[in-house]
């Protein structure tokens, strides 16, 4: 077989290996295709997806790390994805706040303020008021006084409310 052919069995039978529930021989396969595979920041990300199959919720710490690698390597489009994905099945306030970081690197105002809601609705809930001033502090100055305001704005009418 040309290794092409070999790349592609072995997709699928980590694919299979999924399906079948089989959790240490797809990491395995996971493992022997990632030597192929340059990108450390996918490697992580597949990695994270496999972990997520088997309702693993160490995938999250994969996801994270595989954010970072998208952050450090300037493909903030990709650490949007994966962040994004991970606020669908998990409120978790640290992905949370490394999305609105993203977010406002690449100029998401709407998305930024929406994502800035429910971390502050988390923080507040737990009694963690401190930690959105905080945010609330630092983005004040990386953004411009108009997003400023949208933000003080929201927040405050959510206390409020």
């Amino acid at each position: 077989m040309v290794p092409n052919e070999m790349y592609t069995v072995a997709w699928f039978k980590l694919a299979d290996f999924v399906t079948r529930g089989e959790k240490e021989r797809a990491l395995g396969v996971h493992r022997l295709l990632m030597h192929s595979v340059t990108d450390k920041a996918l490697s992580y990300q597949l990695e994270a997806d496999i972990l997520l199959a088997f309702d693993d919720f160490d995938a999250i710490d994969k996801y994270h790390i595989a954010a970072n690698l998208y952050k450090k390597s300037g493909r903030y489009k990709q650490a949007i994805a994966v962040y994004e994905h991970v606020v669908t099945f998990k409120q978790e306030p640290t992905i949370i706040e490394a999305l609105l970081d993203v977010y406002l690197i690449e100029h998401k105002f709407t998305l930024l303020l929406d994502m800035f809601e429910r971390f502050a609705y988390i923080h507040v809930g737990n009694g963690n008021m401190g930690i959105v001033i905080n945010k609330l502090h630092l983005l004040s100055t990386q953004s411009s006084p108009l997003l400023l305001g949208r933000l003080y704005a929201r927040f405050s009418h959510d206390l409020l409310s």
